[in-house]
């Protein structure tokens, strides 16, 4: 439930830019961890780490969406 919200939080984010949905994003997997909800592998959290910070430029340097996947 907590990661298919995260999820959904960042398909919002792509589509309206608003950082504060990130930010939840984060603490929502957060929760999950201390559920001992399962989560992505490490792997997988370096490359969305990757997207995000490059997401987050964009929008803060160029006031833009985001990029897809």
């Amino acid at each position: 439930y907590l990661n298919n919200l995260a999820v959904s939080l960042e398909d919002r984010f792509r589509q309206r830019g608003v950082p504060s949905d990130l930010d939840e994003r984060i603490e929502l997997h957060r929760a999950a961890l201390l559920q001992g909800i399962p989560v992505p592998t490490a792997h997988e959290i370096e490359r969305l780490e990757l997207r995000l910070e490059r997401d987050a430029v964009l929008v803060e340097r160029n006031h833009i969406a985001p990029t897809s996947k």
